[in-house]
């Protein structure tokens, strides 16, 4: 996983099998409202599962796809797994 100094990276960047946080969204408004329907809302914690064309993410006890191109809109700071 890349990290800036703030310890925060994509969640694209991020490793398979890490529990994250959704720091923030940089997205435009349509992309922003779709993620937060799906649970990447900002705080949200979320496992990433799987890496490839979609990435797979465990999200609220539900697994979710995603393109790796949304993906690299979210960014993310590794947390321990409650």
């Amino acid at each position: 996983m890349r990290m800036n100094p703030n310890n925060e990276t994509t969640l694209d960047e991020a490793s398979c099998g890490k529990a994250v946080r959704v720091t923030r969204l940089d997205a435009d408004s349509e992309a922003h409202q779709r993620l937060c329907e799906m649970g990447f809302c900002e705080n949200a914690s979320i496992r990433k599962i799987a890496h490839g064309a979609a990435l797979i993410c465990s999200v609220c006890g539900v697994r979710v796809a995603i393109s790796a191109r949304l993906a690299e809109k979210i960014f993310v700071r590794e947390v321990a797994w409650a």
